[in-house]
């Protein structure tokens, strides 16, 4: 018996930066500059390594705790730097200094008194 592929659909992953308050942003909507920025921290982060601390159960008998530390690739896949990067070479961003930030026509600048 041959088996026939009925479809060849290539599905998308949508990637996205969970930010320290738990929001999900898209690579696409983020800024040049907080892109930029992400990308530096992943790569610092990657060279000095970070602790893990991962923990759960539900009932005091199965509560369970551990950490360990990360370095290298491991953080850089644990941050998926490869998909940044990919978003960071589509926009056609420099890494090496940080994009101009737009400031809108709106924003009015307070004087000191």
């Amino acid at each position: 018996m041959k088996w026939k592929c009925l479809t060849t659909k290539t599905i998308k992953i949508m990637k996205y930066w969970e930010t320290k308050e738990g929001q999900e942003i898209p690579y696409k909507k983020l800024a040049d500059q907080h892109l930029y920025f992400i990308l530096k921290w992943v790569e610092r982060t990657a060279k000095k390594g970070m602790l893990i601390k991962e923990g759960g159960g539900s009932y005091p008998e199965d509560f369970w705790y551990d950490e360990y530390e990360i370095k290298g690739l491991e953080v850089e896949e644990k941050f998926d730097h490869r998909g940044l990067l990919a978003e960071a070479k589509k926009r056609k961003l420099s890494l090496k200094i940080c994009p101009i930030i737009k400031i809108p026509a709106s924003f009015k600048m307070k004087k000191n008194k």
